[in-house]
């Protein structure tokens, strides 16, 4: 694939030959340039990481397969046997420790392209309906007296990008990185998290919340999947962001939500790709003067029936998704369904279709395959998600590949005996 940044040519090729087994493929870039251009060198160098691992990766992920129906009644063959996790993939070596205040350092072996950061266990459901999502979009804003083009400027040339994520109940600020810029990546991740940051530029939240991509955002969590989640979950549940709570909020609302998640909130520094001594190193360093941490938000009880009526087309169906995450991701492939919120959720044309769906276990095997290849595939921000709710990759691959047949039919039949929660189009 060939990028152009101005008259400078960025160029990434794959090379592969047959070994007879399998076939090898290594990943080659260059850049053609009158000048130097550390961004395009740099990010050029964190992408051919990405690509090199995935493709170390790649060989369980062909062997597992990826189905593209789950539902399907048969399969033309069992799946071939699954090769190890390999050590090319971003969640080998998951490793924990928690620091005297609490908050837990969770890392994988070290590799050439990272992501590190900060997840508050607070998000949503915690201060004014859609304070997190504003917090999220206000990230990588200025602070401390920096612009917002200075950071991610700075980001841009070590080769690294940030990214804000939330949910009802966590908060993540997530930087990708390369080894050697890893320090400055999670110093703007914890400052992105409000850790030792200043207040919210008032005129720049403003901006920030009739910007393309937060609208964008804001239509994703309008969907039919998120209205599902609230029907699950009730009246009382307010949605993790909301065109019209937005637009009500001030910025000293998005202050008073970093200040509560920095002064009680659980808190997890992630590092994917990074050796654990050297992350618990830098995390004591940003995050070990914190108070001692909270106790972490819970979901609401799931309201069965639970029924709300939006506009469009369509449906779609909820329930408690399996506790256990190895069945979970299973099921939710045998079904074809979402995981979202703890919820399984699908959508249909109608409600029929949905609840059919649903209710229909595709075949097992294949479900388990496909569960265990996504995992094995995953890049360092798909790998972060895992290790920061405290989710060792590696185990939950083998997991996802072992559980039996039984305990998976079981959870189904378990999570769709009482009725769905309901979102349904009007």
């Amino acid at each position: 694939e060939d990028t152009t940044f101005g008259p400078k040519k960025l160029s990434i090729s794959l090379r592969s030959r047959n070994t007879g087994t399998r076939t090898l493929c290594r990943p080659s870039l260059s850049v053609d340039s009158q000048r130097s251009h550390p961004q395009a060198a740099k990010s050029a160098r964190r992408l051919a990481a990405i690509m090199a691992s995935l493709l170390r990766a790649a060989p369980a992920a062909r062997q597992l397969g990826r189905v593209a129906r789950p539902l399907s009644a048969a399969v033309a063959a069992p799946p071939a046997a699954v090769e190890d996790f390999e050590p090319g993939a971003f969640g080998v070596g998951f490793e924990t420790s928690t620091l005297s205040n609490g908050v837990v350092v969770a890392t994988t072996a070290a590799g050439p392209a990272c992501c590190v950061g900060v997840r508050w266990g607070a998000g949503g459901l915690a201060g004014p309906p859609s304070a997190a999502f504003a917090a999220s979009a206000m990230a990588a804003k200025s602070a401390n007296g920096k612009s917002d083009l200075a950071i991610q400027r700075s980001l841009e040339l070590e080769g690294s990008e940030p990214f804000g994520l939330v949910g009802a109940t966590a908060s993540t600020v997530a930087v990708e990185a390369l080894p050697d810029g890893v320090e400055a990546a999670f110093a703007a991740a914890a400052v992105g998290a409000g850790v030792g940051r200043d207040a919210v530029v008032a005129w720049e939240f403003e901006e920030t919340k009739a910007s393309p991509l937060v609208v964008h955002a804001l239509e994703a969590f309008s969907s039919l999947t998120h209205a599902a989640v609230k029907a699950a979950y009730g009246p009382g549940y307010a949605p993790v962001a909301d065109a019209a709570a937005l637009a009500a909020l001030e910025a000293s609302d998005v202050d008073a939500w970093f200040a509560a998640a920095v002064a009680h909130a659980p808190a997890t520094a992630f590092g994917v790709g990074v050796a654990h001594s050297e992350f618990a190193t830098l995390a004591e360093a940003r995050l070990g003067s914190l108070a001692p941490r909270g106790a972490a938000a819970s979901l609401p009880v799931f309201q069965a029936g639970g029924l709300v009526a939006v506009p469009g087309t369509g449906c779609a169906v909820a329930v408690p998704a399996p506790a256990d995450p190895a069945v979970a991701v299973v099921v939710a492939e045998a079904i074809g369904a979402t995981l979202v919120e703890g919820l399984l959720v699908v959508e249909g044309t109608d409600k029929a279709s949905a609840e059919a769906q649903l209710k229909t276990l595709g075949d097992v095997a294949s479900a388990k395959a496909s569960a265990a290849a996504k995992i094995a595939s995953a890049g360092p921000l798909e790998t972060a998600a895992f290790v920061s709710e405290g989710s060792d990759p590696e185990k939950l691959y083998a997991a996802a590949l072992s559980v039996a047949d039984d305990a998976v039919k079981a959870a189904h039949a378990a999570a769709t005996k009482n009725a769905p929660a309901v979102a349904l189009a009007a």
